[in-house]
Order: C-alpha cells, then structure tokens, then sequence
C-alpha cells in the first residue's frame, strides 16, 4: 500500500469514526438542549365554576373602595398620569443583569384623605406587569426608606382587579342597579366574558390570542349607555374599564400596597434578576453569526447591551443607568426604532419629548434621559444600545505580547534551521523546539487559564490572536522536528532562486513566520488603536466639570 492510498483509507475510517460517534452523541446532546419539561405537565384552564366564584367574591369584598379602584385603574390606563419619575438602572454580572426600578408617585388631590387623615390613606399600587408565563427571577419590593414591602399574592392581585373592574362597571352602568350584582343582565354578561378572558392562562399548547383580549375591551366599550344619571361618567367609565382590561388581559400585575405622604408622594422600588438574551450579530447575516459563534467558542464574552425603555413612556421623566462590569469602559450607545415616536407628543405634556445621553465616553456607565415621551409608534420598539470595550491592556496587550514573541522565536528558529547540516551546526538538540513550546504555553496561560466573574471580558480579536500564536507555534516546533529527522537527500520546497522572505528560503518557514507576522502585526494594531481610544474618549473635556484625577509615578 503506498503513501497516498494509506492517507486516504485513514481519512475514511476517521470521518466513519466521526459519523458514528455523531449518531450516537445526538440523542444526549438534543436532550440538553431541549427546554425543561412542566413538572406536572400542562397546566389546565379555569373553569366557569372558579370564574363564578371569583365574581362572587369579589361582590362581597369590602376593599379596594371606589377611590381606590379608580386610582388602580389611573395608573393602569395612564400611568403617566401618577407617575412622575423613573430611575431604571442595570447591573451587569457574569452571564445576567441585575435590574433596580426606582419610582416616584404623585397621588393626584381628587384621590387624596383629608389633611387630619393625611397617613391613614393607602393605595394598590401595580408596580410592573410581566407577560403571562413569565416567570420573575430573584425580585424584592421597597418603599423609598429602603424597607422591604409585602406584594400581593397571584389570588389578592386577582380578587383586587376583578373588584375594580366590577366598580367601573357600575358606574358605567349610571349606578348600581336592583340585581345581586349591581349591575344590568347585559353588563353581567359582559363582566363574566371579560373575567374569562383575565383568567385565562397562557400555556405551550394553549397560547393567549391578543385578540381575545381585544374582544373582551371592546365588548365593554358596546355596552348600553344608561338612560339616566350621568352619561359622561359612565362613558368615562367605561372607556377606564375598557383600558383596563387591554393592559392587563395578557399579563399579571405585581402589586404593592403604599401609604402617600402628607403631600400625596411615595417612592416605590423594585429589584430583579434579568437574563438577557444572546445576540450573536446584530444584522441577521451569515458571516456575523459565524463570527459570534466563534466568539462564544473562543471565550470572549458579549460586548453589546440592549434595553428596552418600554418604561419611558409610563412616566414625566425617565432615567436609565447601565453601569458596566469592572474592567470595561462605554465606547459607543444609540438609540434604535425611535424616529417616529418622537415626532408625536405624549397626552397632556407641554411639547415633544426630548431625549439626550450623557455626551461623555470611556467610563463604565451610561446614562440615557428622556421627559415627556409618548407611546411608541406603530410597531417601533424603542430600545438603547451600550457597546463597551475592554478597558487597555487588557486581553489585546497579553494577546499582543505573546504573538511578538511567537514571531521572534519562529523566525530566529527558521534562520538557524537552514544551517543545519553545515559544519559546526550539526550537534544534535532539541532546545529550539522547547523554546518554540513557550509562546503556546503562554497563549494558553494568559488567555484561557482564569474564568472571571464579568459580563464583559476578552475580545474575539484577543482570543483568535492567543489561539493563532499557539497553533503557529506547535506547528513550528513540529517543522523543525520534521527537518531533524528529514533524510539527507530530501528535499525541501524553495522559494524562486535569489528570493528570498527575512533572509528565508524554505517554503514551510516562510508560511510560519509570514502567518506569525501578520497574527502579530494585526494583534498590536488593534492594541495601538484601542488603548488611543480609551485615551481620548476619557480624557475629552466636558461641559462643567470641575474634578480632575492625574497619574503620577
């Protein structure tokens, strides 16, 4: 069998090998991937008995009163109403973000107690409303002391919206009329729909149809206006109850109970654990997934964070706080899917939002203000965009110092091998291919040995850069090995007589030291290009600054 029939009976038997050991590993490797299963399976729907019961109760309850059902229903329909200030701010960890909600609430006067019972007064306050079958991770509650408060279990908050829609339905109805319910047949059976559709889970196999939601608010807006009493305030109550019903009916509220001040304010403040999802590219294009697949692979952590600021528009004035991991520094931030909503303007503010970012670059955080912001437009989603970067040396410089070092040694090993077999380089020794093994070891000691504890660490140029030196170092001590044991009649391939590459000849060196050149080359570049721009971003002046930090030896 000669040489190039026993390369291609290997390569077969290793790729059958390959086949088989794919067929075998896929069944395990698609069960880790599969999502978890329900413990107990699906869960069922509620059943018409639970909904009459539900309503039932809800008849005899004593709380929310009428003041606070509407007020409930203010900051659902038009939270920006109650809503004066929103602080969000994030914290990125290693593989989650930490998200700290702070809110300041100004009760309007029509909802306030009298001076003297000024304290005695407490609202339902809905905090945030998650999607149906979201599941909330690690989320604590505060009051503006920073005391932990209580939140209302999944059946209070139920019992408290059923109440408060039963409420808007009287009114609507033009006051309670002469049925156990206090409320006409017509609107009775429109309650008992619009209960269903709030009592409806959202499961894998049975998800919630907006639609449905949407049928059950305009159902309420159909009802029958009543022929007397006010028609105005029935009108108006049933366009809250119908509002009610759109924001609510596709998710659950987490609600907390607060007591204003003498001046009818509370903070309130939320915390909870995120997961943010993985974005491999930001443009859905083959080669920018590829190259996130390699990043993943390779280590290098995510570099880019995108937030939602679905909040802005609940509020006067809004404030979102990203601050970054140690070790990383803000390089660039935008706004994305935001033209068109601000060319329209929020109910009751004085003029068009006006947005800004804090205008300074090159420290951990970031900083995104906007007052006055009204519901996005049509399908737009607006969303802020922070990318970091590693604040130098970091990865570049480790990447930047093994890479000189693998070129030095790969090139000063190449020059000496043409020399072998000359009189007087002919002693037998291995030291060149153990000085070639140091650039590998250090590659794989700097760039892969310590798994830190931040979001943010390691870039994908630093990581192909590290495995680069390293392969073109083993590949070189595999050379050199391969020229020591090479008989004496072989022969090497050359480049054209009188060419030559740094005094190179041989065609296999001159591939390593070009390839160990460029890793080099392109590695202290970018470490160049990144350390002035972490320079300059952070030592741009700002406008009213007044604090100044030197380096000194």
């Amino acid at each position: 069998m000669n040489s190039t029939t026993s390369t291609v009976v290997h390569v077969l038997v290793g790729a059958m090998a390959a086949a088989v050991a794919f067929w075998k590993l896929k069944p395990l490797d698609q069960a880790s991937v599969d999502a978890p299963a329900t413990p107990f399976g699906s869960a069922p729907q509620v059943e018409e008995d639970q909904v009459r019961k539900l309503l039932r109760k809800a008849g005899k309850a004593d709380s929310p009163t009428a003041v606070q059902a509407k007020f409930f229903a203010l900051v659902i329909a038009s939270p920006a109403e109650v809503r004066k200030r929103i602080v969000e701010r994030y914290r990125l960890d290693e593989r989650t973000v930490r998200q700290t909600v702070t809110i300041e609430v100004q009760v309007p006067s029509q909802f306030r107690a009298s001076e003297k019972d000024a304290g005695e007064d407490f609202f339902y306050f809905p905090l945030f409303a998650p999607q149906k079958g979201k599941l909330l991770d690690n989320w604590q509650i505060y009051d503006g002391a920073g005391e932990e408060l209580p939140s209302l279990n999944y059946r209070e908050y139920l019992l408290i919206a059923v109440r408060v829609l039963r409420l808007l339905l009287v009114s609507a109805c033009g006051g309670a009329q002469n049925t156990p319910s206090g409320l006409t047949p017509e609107a009775e059976r429109v309650e008992h729909e619009v209960v269903r559709t709030l009592l409806r889970r959202h499961t894998k196999n049975e998800p919630l149809d907006p639609s449905s939601v949407l049928t059950a608010a305009n159902s309420i807006r159909r009802l029958t206006a009543p022929r007397n009493g006010n028609a105005e305030k029935a009108g108006q109550a049933r366009e809250l109850a119908a509002k009610l019903v759109e924001k609510i009916g596709g998710r659950y509220l987490v609600v907390a109970v607060l007591s204003p001040d003498r001046d009818g304010r509370f903070i309130a403040k939320y915390e909870q654990t995120l997961i943010p999802d993985l974005e491999l590219a930001h443009e859905r294009k083959w080669i920018s997934s590829l190259v996130g697949s390699k990043s993943v692979a390779l280590g290098a952590r995510p570099m880019n964070l995108t937030v939602g600021i679905e909040n802005a528009s609940t509020c006067d004035t809004y404030h979102l706080i990203v601050e970054g991991s140690e070790g990383s520094y803000l390089g660039r931030q935008e706004v994305v899917e935001i033209e068109e909503t601000l060319k329209t303007t929020a109910r009751d503010a004085p003029g068009r939002p006006h947005a800004r970012f804090r205008q300074r670059l090159g420290q951990p955080y970031g900083h995104f203000y906007v007052r006055y912001f009204p519901e996005p437009a049509g399908t737009e989603r607006p969303q802020v965009r922070f990318q970091y970067f590693e604040v130098p040396p970091g990865s570049l410089l480790r990447a930047a110092v093994t890479a000189v070092a693998s070129f030095f040694l790969v090139w000063v090993i190449g020059v000496a091998t043409k020399n072998l077999g000359r009189p007087g380089f002919d002693e037998p020794t291995d030291a060149p291919a153990v000085l070639l093994a140091f650039p590998a070891l250090a590659a794989t000691w700097l760039g892969f040995e310590r798994r830190g504890s931040r979001l943010v660490e390691g870039t994908f140029l630093a990581r192909m850069g590290l495995l680069t030196t390293a392969f073109v170092s083993i590949a070189a001590a595999a050379v050199f090995m391969l020229h020591r044991v090479a008989p004496n009649d072989f022969t090497w391939h050359q480049l054209p007589k009188d060419f030559t590459f740094l005094w190179l000849s041989d065609v296999t060196w001159v591939a390593l030291v070009a390839v160990a050149l460029a890793n080099a080359v392109v590695v202290c570049y970018r470490y160049v290009v990144e350390t002035w721009r972490y320079c300059h971003l952070s030592s741009r002046p700002q406008e009213q600054n007044n604090i100044s930090r030197s380096w000194t030896s």
